[in-house]
């Protein structure tokens, strides 16, 4: 048992403020350290596997502890040099001083110990099914898309760059190595640009804030830059990629203000345009919700080089020899050639299920479709396909490339995934696609699934533990036939994952599940 060292009594209590030593043997799901402490698990915030560290106990509770890392004192067997300057301040890459091999034997426990902790499933079963991580091609500017914060900075100006590790601040990334080539110049410009500006940045609450303040005006006390996201992609019409160069598109998001402000904004567009150009458009949204997310609630204007500033915000990105449509604030896969191995996983999954099927059964329903990927890519392979996604914006986007691609028999519907189960419901499908967000499927979509009783479910999912929880209840009616990894965020904990479930024998259950 590790003794603790407490420091003198605070007037909250001596328990949130002890010292110890720890030896730290896993990682957690969020990135953390995992070590023993007075018989509990502790989880250690900026402390790897193998590491010996010194920390600070934050929280105390009945099954385990919560603490950060003050002191390293002695280093992991395997550590390497950490790959960027910002390495310890900055949150982006918590992992960059473990192996990469380190790093895949890690992300595969994880999904691991979800499954047999979360999801209750037996553990030599999982071990057994569970394949990957898939390594990803590129370790150090993979992403095609990066989004930067605007914060204030110590001489009273602002600063463009990430957030640092469980904070609010953001702290400068010059040399970042998660950045695409070339846009360095790029956001240094933009950052003097908006310090000149006189509008203050937008001050993010804490991490620890947990609820979401909603409400029109709310934020505008609290500045007014918030986010700059950068997107690498090709022209919306392009069909190979040696037919264009890669180009850049921005989404500037700010707090809601007066005329005067977005005038600024609209220099700010014109500037950028004219000074590169690899920057094909910009585009302006507002974010009124006091929060730290990154995404828009509504667009301003979108500027570009072409006579349409309607078509200005798309772009095309590969995927498995198709090139999809989509805007500049769509969500797509950061990693494109990461994505080709994911892709091509539940590619391969849903022809595994369309050749399982009868004609008459021979359907794909498409949950959480998005802009139409990787649902569209196995279009072909089934009788009809009917996708839903919540975002009307993406609804737009995947007719849009179902239209390109020559898919004449899939319909796409605009809702919330639970409503394909409402009213007269969705047509008889035999196989099912669903790739929710991190919080995972609602109770209402599971019991529509469950309900419809698809013979094959391939799940996309960003998070194991959403992911296991869902996998537990959708056993009562389905085996898992195959989970495989992908690793698409090289130097962060997350993984990616796809699950094969299918129906048993006749439809009994067959669920690996252990009792209780």
């Amino acid at each position: 048992m590790t003794s603790l060292t407490k420091t003198p009594p605070t007037p909250h209590g001596a328990s949130a403020n002890e010292a110890v030593t720890l030896e730290i043997t896993g990682l957690s799901h969020d990135g953390r350290g995992v070590a023993r402490a007075d018989g509990l698990v502790a989880f250690i915030a900026k402390a790897l596997p193998g590491q010996r560290v010194r920390a600070r106990i934050l929280r105390r509770k009945n099954a385990f502890i919560e603490g950060v890392c003050e002191e390293l004192l002695s280093p992991a067997k395997d550590a390497v040099p950490p790959l960027c300057p910002h390495h310890g301040e900055c949150g982006g890459c918590p992992l960059q001083t473990m192996s990469y091999a380190e790093q895949l034997r890690c992300k595969r426990d994880i999904v691991l110990q979800a499954f047999t902790r979360m999801g209750h499933f037996d553990r030599s079963r999982i071990d057994t099914l569970l394949t990957g991580p898939e390594p990803s091609p590129q370790l150090t500017g993979f992403r095609n898309k990066i989004t930067l914060a605007f914060g204030p900075a110590p001489d009273g100006g602002l600063v463009l760059g990430q957030r640092a590790a469980r904070s609010s601040r953001v702290c400068q990334t010059e040399g970042c190595a998660l950045l695409p080539g070339g846009i360095g110049e790029l956001i240094t410009h933009v950052q003097n640009f908006c310090t000149q500006s006189g509008l203050p940045p937008y001050c993010a609450p804490p991490e620890s804030a947990r609820r979401t303040v909603r409400g029109r005006g709310r934020s505008r006390d609290k500045g007014f830059w918030r986010a700059l996201t950068v997107r690498c992609g090709y022209p919306p019409d392009v069909v190979r990629e040696s037919e264009a160069p890669e180009n850049l598109w921005l989404v500037c998001l700010t707090s809601p203000a007066d005329k005067s402000a977005e005038r600024v904004v609209r220099r700010l567009a014109e500037d950028i345009l004219a000074h590169f150009p690899k920057v094909s458009a910009f585009v302006h949204e507002e974010r009124a919700s006091d929060d730290a997310l990154a995404s828009g609630e509504k667009r301003i204007f979108a500027m570009g080089r072409g006579e349409s500033d309607a078509e200005a915000p798309l772009l095309a990105l590969p995927l498995c020899g198709r090139f999809f449509t989509l805007d500049a604030a769509s969500f797509f896969q950061v990693n494109t050639q990461a994505a080709q191995s994911l892709a091509a996983i539940a590619l391969n999954r849903l022809k595994t299920a369309a050749r399982d099927l009868p004609l008459k059964r021979g359907g794909l329903l498409d949950l959480y479709c998005g802009v139409g990927v990787p649902g569209q890519l196995a279009a072909a392979h089934f009788s009809f396909t009917e996708a839903w996604e919540y975002d009307k914006r993406s609804v737009a986007l995947a007719q849009k490339n179902a239209e390109r691609a020559g898919l004449t028999r899939c319909a796409i519907h605009a809702g919330d995934a639970a409503r394909a189960f409402a009213g007269a419901g969705v047509r008889a499908c035999g196989a099912a696609l669903v790739d929710p967000p991190r919080a995972g499927l609602t109770e209402e979509t599971l019991a529509g699934l469950l309900a419809l009783a698809p013979r094959h479910i391939v799940y996309v999912s960003c998070n194991p533990a959403t992911l296991a929880r869902d996998a537990a209840r959708l056993s009562a009616g389905y085996e898992l036939k195959s989970l495989t990894t992908v690793d698409l965020f090289p130097h962060t904990p997350h993984v990616e994952t796809v699950l094969l479930l299918s129906k048993g024998g006749e439809g009994k259950q067959t669920c690996a599940c252990l009792p209780g």
